[in-house]
């Protein structure tokens, strides 16, 4: 984020965030929290903002507890 807020104006950002929200449409449940995982409140809320309120109600609601909730790796050894 330090690198897009140094070399990007506030207006080329939002552009870029209508533009790539548009192609991601029906994939951001998925695709949203796995960007945002690690990320601190700040930079959450930050990202989020530009979004309809229904779509941030729907990421804390819904796309972020699916997300936490699945396996991401298996730690289980498994025999072939």
């Amino acid at each position: 984020m330090p690198l897009i807020q140094a070399t990007v104006t506030v207006e080329q950002w939002q552009r870029f965030g209508q533009t790539h929200a548009s192609l991601v449409g029906a994939d951001a449940p998925h695709m949203l929290p796995w960007l945002l995982d690690g990320a601190d409140p700040h930079t959450v809320r930050a990202l989020l903002a530009p979004l309809p309120e229904p779509a941030r109600v729907a990421f804390h609601q819904r796309w972020w507890p699916a997300y936490t909730a699945v396996t991401k790796w298996d730690t289980q050894r498994r025999t072939p």
